[in-house]
């Protein structure tokens, strides 16, 4: 017996009301006009009402946005800390990168592209040398601080324990960030 046109209706609301997408709506509605072609019954999807009820969907069915929560500076401080004594050349490298992205704002491909003489020490804070950036429109570069810290997230002592780690030459012009292997 088929499927009456109301109760696919109502199948359907139910489906919008409790939060599905439009994706799930029409699955569900291709889902049904299969399960009925296959036992050779009349398609009730072919409903005006049922039809309308899809295109609404269309509309009104949102996505739950499930927004990540920002990284702080106390995550930062935690995962430094559980890491502090770690002489794993892999791990420094990971929690580097982390930091100066997280205080210098940097995008993953302005991190991989820097090279070892593209940082310059001082006394106090770190300058380096982006040679090029996504929002830079003419391609001419910039320099971008970071300052010391007295925190175990410190991007500036975390930059000479990765240095001294991998016995990188400031000088060079190899890449600070390289493929690691275990």
């Amino acid at each position: 017996m088929p499927a009456s046109p109301i109760h696919i209706v109502l199948y359907l609301s139910n489906l919008l009301d409790s939060g599905s997408t439009y994706s799930t709506v029409s699955s569900a509605v291709y889902s049904i006009k299969w399960a009925h072609e296959m036992c050779g019954q009349i398609d009730p999807t072919n409903n005006s009402f049922v039809e309308s009820l899809v295109e609404s969907a269309k509309r009104t069915a949102k996505p739950v946005v499930n927004k990540k929560d920002p990284v702080t500076t106390d995550i930062l401080i935690r995962l430094c800390s559980m890491f502090h004594f770690s002489t794993d050349l892999l791990v420094v490298r990971d929690l580097l990168m982390t930091l100066l992205g997280f205080s210098g704002f940097l995008r993953f491909n302005e991190l991989s592209q820097l090279r070892c003489n593209d940082f310059f020490v001082k006394e106090e804070h770190l300058v380096i040398k982006i040679r090029r950036s996504k929002t830079d429109q003419y391609r001419s570069g910039d320099e971008i601080l970071i300052c010391k810290g007295h925190t175990l997230a410190c991007p500036y002592a975390m930059f000479f324990r990765y240095v001294s780690l991998a016995e990188l030459v400031l000088d060079s012009d190899m890449f600070l960030f390289r493929p690691l292997y275990r």
